[in-house]
């Protein structure tokens, strides 16, 4: 049920690590560093032989002030209700290399009260304390009993570090992480790249659009972008603009028809007569 849960699909740059959650250079994972401060890093992917895949994700080359590593990756609700009433496991590898042992623990929690809305989470169970070496990358498994409507509204995976600690230029990793029917974890489930990449771009997705013809002053030139992937919910737009000539100064997202979990519309006005263009990148997230 995790998606990218080998960290291969990056369609983000990698931002600069924060104490609050937010995604990172591997589609799907939520990384920050509870409590921390005089932080500096990235929320950010990082070669690892003893990952499946090579790499793990998490906070790279990461400095911070009596925090916790936190990671966080969260399940749609359309997805985790045949796990109710079934015994599940959770399972991954976790590295870190601040010098010393660490001891970190595995959470699932569920929405309170409202399907695939992770802002208040009920605890579902925790894991014993999962002792990571420094240097080595170390397989955790955790297996719980879930009731009857536990998984009906979505679920969430939560990996972190038991107590705070002060770090500077460590890394902290997750990889091979999955959750399962069963009370065995099994070994880690490879999909194909465009599979996962499709499954990825449900919640997040990028790209350009361009358009170009004739549109003088008070006409418009415009186009419609459909999403590679339909979206969870109307996706968040965020439109940054590459190219304008002799059009307004900024794209409108087009009212009619509306942007929906299929696409969107641009327009802008042309200032002059004669040929005109423009382009913007963009990005639409649906995340949970």
């Amino acid at each position: 049920m995790v998606i990218n849960g080998n960290g291969l699909v990056q369609q983000r740059s990698a931002p600069t690590l924060t104490a609050a959650l937010q995604y990172g250079a591997a589609d799907r994972h939520l990384v920050g560093v509870t409590g921390g401060t005089s932080l500096s890093g990235t929320v950010n992917v990082l070669p690892n032989t003893g990952f499946s895949c090579g790499i793990g994700y998490g906070a790279v080359a990461a400095s911070w002030t009596t925090g916790s590593f936190i990671l966080k990756h969260r399940i749609e609700g359309a997805n985790t209700k045949q796990f109710n009433g079934k015994t599940i496991t959770v399972s991954g590898k976790l590295y870190q290399d601040t010098g010393g042992s660490r001891n970190l623990t595995v959470s699932l929690g569920k929405p309170t009260t409202t399907l695939d809305t992770f802002s208040a989470v009920t605890n579902l169970g925790t894991s014993s304390a999962i002792a990571v070496p420094s240097g080595t990358v170390t397989a955790f498994s955790y297996t719980l009993a879930m009731g009857s409507t536990d998984a009906s509204l979505g679920l969430e995976v939560l990996i972190t570090d038991n107590t705070t600690n002060t770090v500077s230029n460590k890394n902290y990793l997750v990889g091979d992480l999955q959750v399962e029917i069963g009370s065995v974890a099994t070994v880690f489930e490879q999909r194909q790249i465009q599979t996962e990449t499709a499954l990825a771009q449900r919640y997040y997705e990028t790209g350009t659009t361009y358009a170009a013809g004739h549109a003088p002053a008070g006409q418009f030139l415009g186009n419609r972008v459909g999403y590679k992937v339909q979206k969870r919910v109307t996706p968040t737009l965020v439109l940054t603009s590459v190219l304008a000539a002799s059009v307004d100064a900024s794209t409108t997202v087009a009212p009619t028809p509306a942007a929906d979990a299929s696409g969107f519309g641009v327009f802008r006005g042309g200032t002059a007569s004669g040929p005109a263009a423009f382009g913007d990148t963009w990005t639409a997230s649906a995340e949970l």
